[in-house]
């Protein structure tokens, strides 16, 4: 029986001490004066009360819908001329290039005959209607007549209609020396940033041959991780600072793709030296949830197996303070902890104070 109660006894001693081991400590205090500080190259920085935090992410520069026109071959043909290049302003209806097909003398003859029967049922409606002022004819005859211009004027509309819809109008085919050739004319203004298309190129009907932008108005895409993506907001300022341009959120997707990527708009309010087509890290400033954020210097910030931790100066030496990260960059770290303003955290020399702490323990 006294051996059953010496080995209760042990085994309730051993429980007692894991368990106190496994109680958190609170970090002891390094006491340092100037001196030891200075030998250890330890330098310290104020940190700050934040408001923000920033997210880096990657985005596309790109362009708002209705900003971009692809002009496309109406029929399949051949270029005969080239009026623009990659990088040209050019205003809306002009000339990029002439291109002759045998398909265009076709659509040429059919809008010419529709054309031709407008102004003969025109024609006819006014004779007609002088008869029937003086009486030679009857009301009858005159409306049959006018419908039938009628009729005429909706085959003209639908010859126009055809034609518009591959890109063309009849001021393009009236301007054509000849009976085979037309003008791809733009339909709005901007730069052109794409070209397909060289003298003598034979070319199939829809075939893309140039892309036009306007670039007065730019957008940003961005792909986000999903925890990323749950700290932005509409609204919220994105800066670029190795193009000197800014942005504005306006929409966050609410799905993800096959890659767990999400992604979110951006318009750009300053464009900077941002280029149409290129990729850039941006700097989202995202407001904090919380009261307690702190901006500090990155080279402050101790990786710890539990937490982050950095060492505040204290009127003794320093102390080892967890917190936690909100945001992080190249330059600094937006952190939640006990940190008080005016508070001041080492910068230089954290090894030494890590080293330091570890052999206190």
């Amino acid at each position: 029986m006294k051996r059953y109660s010496w080995t209760l006894g042990w085994v309730l001693a051993v429980m007692v001490n894991v368990a106190l081991a496994r109680e958190p400590q609170a970090p002891q205090e390094l006491v340092l004066d100037v001196k030891q500080q200075a030998a250890m190259g330890v330098r310290v920085a104020p940190v700050q009360a934040a408001s923000t935090r920033s997210v880096l992410a990657s985005a596309q520069v790109g362009l708002p819908p209705g900003r971009e026109v692809v002009v496309a071959a109406p029929y399949a043909g051949t270029i005969t001329r080239v009026d623009v290049g990659v990088g040209d302003r050019v205003e809306a209806n002009a000339t990029l290039a002439w291109m002759s097909s045998a398909h265009l003398s076709e659509a040429r003859r059919q809008w010419r005959e529709a054309q031709l029967d407008v102004d003969q049922w025109r024609l006819t409606l006014q004779r007609e209607q002088a008869l029937l002022a003086e009486g030679l004819i009857p009301q009858a005859r005159v409306d049959l007549t006018l419908n039938r211009a009628r009729n005429a004027e909706a085959a003209l509309a639908a010859r126009d209609a055809e034609l518009q819809a591959v890109g063309l109008s009849p001021a393009s085919l009236k301007q054509a020396s000849d009976f085979t050739s037309a003008a791809l004319r733009t339909p709005q203004a901007g730069h052109v940033i794409e070209t397909a298309v060289t003298v003598g190129q034979r070319v199939e009907a829809g075939v893309p041959l140039f892309r036009l932008a306007d670039t007065r108005q730019l957008q940003l895409d961005l792909q986000l991780s999903v925890d990323k993506a749950r700290q932005i907001r509409n609204g919220d300022i994105i800066t670029i600072a190795q193009r000197q341009a800014s942005a504005v959120v306006v929409s966050v997707s609410r799905a993800t793709d096959a890659n767990q990527v999400v992604r979110a708009r951006a318009r750009v309010t300053q464009p900077g030296l941002l280029s149409v087509g290129e990729v850039v890290q941006v700097q989202i400033q995202s407001p904090l949830q919380t009261t307690r954020g702190w901006n500090i210097p990155i080279q402050a910030l101790v990786q710890h197996p539990t937490a982050p931790m950095v060492f505040v100066a204290t009127d003794q030496g320093f102390r080892p303070t967890p917190v936690r990260v909100l945001s992080s960059d190249d330059d600094h770290a937006v952190v939640e902890g006990a940190l008080q303003g005016p508070a001041r955290v080492a910068i230089s020399g954290v090894a030494s104070l890590r080293a330091l702490q570890q052999q206190e323990r």
